[in-house]
């Protein structure tokens, strides 16, 4: 058995992971995802990459083994309440904006879409700013927040809600004592936050489930973009615009740039970010 990636095997190997989820794997990272993949190739009892390519290319990309790939090669760092300045744009500018509209409704709600949730920092974070600008009335806006990730384990994680270390860095003392409780070495977020939340898997490349979308207030898909090559991009972006409803906004990452990959958004400057906003009908 080798586990040595050939130049043309990497490079199918990277088309291949492109064409099932969008990521992008650099040319220069032929090392890193030889070593990110060379167990698994062992644990397929696969006798090389050869193998392990003719494997992954007969697999399902919602099976069990195109999922431990994708959690491989996937970046899942983050942290409650990331980029302060989006998060003031959120809370002091957005959400009323959102509260505003709705408030003209007879059933009123809002509707919120954390896209490449990762291990559930975002998705908790936004439900924690929800509660406490709407407080006792947070029932009465039942509001819902969708959060979605290519990373099963990463879903998994998300789902039970316990944090440690510089995850929790940035929240709060009261927030902390409100929204969380002690558990382990950690806190563990409460039933009330949690019940806001639906997690579930969703793979950028399933364009059925990513149509699925809509009538969104507001879309968070940050810090992902960057890993997908530009027609992947595009592709992503509208249906992030599709999913919106007229008048919602899309938040996403403070190094990210929809110049060149989709023209239809307005581009709203608040304190320290740039926001982009689907034009009202």
């Amino acid at each position: 058995m080798t586990t040595e990636l050939s130049t043309d095997q990497f490079e199918a190997l990277r088309q291949l992971i492109t064409r099932r989820s969008g990521i992008v794997v650099p040319e220069n990272k032929r090392t890193s995802l030889e070593g990110k993949l060379a167990s698994h190739l062992a644990e397929l009892g696969a006798r090389d990459f050869a193998a392990y390519l003719q494997r992954l290319s007969t697999e399902p990309s919602t099976g069990t083994i195109w999922q431990e790939v994708f959690r491989r090669v996937s970046t899942n760092e983050t942290f409650f309440l990331r980029n302060a300045a989006q998060v003031k744009a959120f809370s002091e500018h957005i959400l009323p904006e959102i509260t505003r509209v709705q408030e003209k409704r007879l059933f009123k709600r809002i509707k919120i879409w954390s896209a490449a949730c990762s291990t559930g920092e975002e998705p908790y974070s936004l439900a924690i700013q929800l509660s406490e600008a709407l407080g006792d009335k947070v029932g009465e806006w039942n509001p819902r927040i969708l959060a979605t990730d290519i990373d099963t384990d990463a879903i998994r994680s998300a789902m039970r809600g316990h944090y440690t270390g510089r995850a929790l860095t940035n929240v709060p003392r009261p927030w902390l004592n409100r929204h969380f409780h002690v558990e382990g070495e950690g806190y563990t977020v409460t039933s009330q936050l949690r019940g806001l939340i639906s997690f579930k898997p969703l793979n950028f490349a399933d364009d059925k489930e990513m149509a699925g979308q809509i009538n969104m207030d507001i879309v968070f898909c940050r810090n992902v973009l960057i890993y997908f090559d530009i027609d992947f991009r595009k592709r992503v972006v509208t249906h992030l615009y599709n999913a919106l409803r007229p008048g919602g906004f899309l938040v996403i990452g403070h190094s990210e740039s929809l110049r060149g990959v989709h023209e239809g958004f307005n581009c709203i400057r608040f304190p320290g970010t740039l926001i982009y906003q689907r034009p009202e009908a």
